[in-house]
Order: structure tokens, then C-alpha cells, then sequence
């Protein structure tokens, strides 16, 4: 089944048509990772508040429901999960890799681990995609940095643990008057 089919099935299952800005199929197409909203109080972050919101697993056809993480605060802003953005499965399907807003200048990549629902910081960054290579998993990932021209955005590749390998691509300048980006937008 393709992706599109699965997040309609998975659509019907939950009764909430139209709710799949942030969703992702397994590289085996056997589960989806969904974004539902809670209730309770906003989490704060750099920049701003989120509405609470939990991040769910489901087998293909919708069923068998798992919570897998909830956002939080915290008074690090590392261990903050405010929202769950850009989800990306690694390559085995095992763990769940999403952006989170943070500093007011760069998200947070966390992980969250599908079998036991651990969840840990990656790094500063935001995920753009996972690349399964011979020494495991690679990240390309965004950040926004800073040299002596101003701030500018760069793509890197990370382990899976958050050190960084080598950038990717070109720098992409951002103009001073531009709002801070965190997201998926880098070029």
C-alpha cells in the first residue's frame, strides 16, 4: 500500500479526517505514527507556546492504538517537547524521529524509541531525513548558525546520536529582517 492509501485508512479508523499534517509510514508500511492534540497547558519555548499534542502509533489498518510520547516542558530546554514535527522512522522502523521547537533559532531533534517509548534529545537541529548507510542511520538535519556575514542556515549530516559529520550542501543567507525559522524549510 502507498502512503496516501494508509494515512486514508488510517483517517476512517480514528474518525478524524483531514488531521494528517504530521504523520509517517513505516519503511515496511506496517505502522503509522500520527499527531493528536491533548488537552492541558501550553508548553513554552524559546519563542513562543504550544498546544499540547501526543504522538501515536498505529498498525496500518488503525488498529492497535499506542501512546508513544507526549509533549512536555522542562526547565532545559533540550528535554522540551513541545510539538512533533517532520516525523521520519529510521530505517528499521524501530525509532521515530521528530523536530520540536525550542530555542527561538533552532529546533530540537528528538527520537523516540517504538518498543519501549523512550524519548531523548539528538541535537540542535531540525530533521529533514534519515539515510540508512553501513555504519547505521544518518540524519541530514538544518541548523541555523552564525559567522562573521551574519545568520545563515546549513544542512549537516549527524549520527544518530547527534554528532555532527560534515556539512551538506550550500549555506543559505537569511536576509536580517526574516522571521527565525525552526522547521523543515531549509533548502
Amino acid at each position: 500500500m502507498n502512503k496516501l492509501v494508509l494515512q486514508l485508512i488510517l483517517a476512517l479508523a480514528i474518525g478524524i479526517c483531514g488531521a494528517f499534517a504530521e504523520s509517517a509510514v513505516s519503511p515496511d508500511g506496517k505502522y503509522i505514527v500520527f499527531v493528536k492534540t491533548a488537552s492541558g497547558p501550553t508548553i513554552g519555548w524559546g519563542a513562543g507556546d504550544e498546544q499540547p499534542s501526543e504522538l501515536w502509533q498505529t498498525d496500518a489498518d488503525g488498529g492497535n492504538p499506542v501512546l508513544l510520547c507526549r509533549t512536555h516542558s522542562d526547565d532545559d530546554m533540550r528535554e522540551v517537547v513541545a510539538a512533533f514535527k517532520d516525523l521520519r522512522f529510521s530505517s528499521d522502523g524501530r525509532l521515530v524521529y521528530f523536530t520540536t521547537p525550542a530555542w527561538a533559532t533552532s529546533g530540537a531533534v528528538h527520537v523516540v524509541d517504538t518498543t519501549n517509548r523512550n524519548e531523548r534529545f539528538v541535537c540542535d537541529k531540525a530533521i529533514i531525513k534519515v539515510i540508512s548507510t553501513a555504519q547505521g542511520d544518518r540524519l541530514v538535519v538544518g541548523k541555523h548558525k552564525y559567522d562573521a556575514n551574519g545568520g545563515y542556515w546549513q544542512n549537516f549530516l549527524v549520527t544518530a546520536e547527534g554528532d555532527e559529520l560534515r556539512p551538506v550542501g550550500r549555506k543559505e543567507r537569511q536576509p536580517s529582517h526574516a522571521p527565525i525559522r525552526y522547521q523543515n524549510s531549509v533548502g
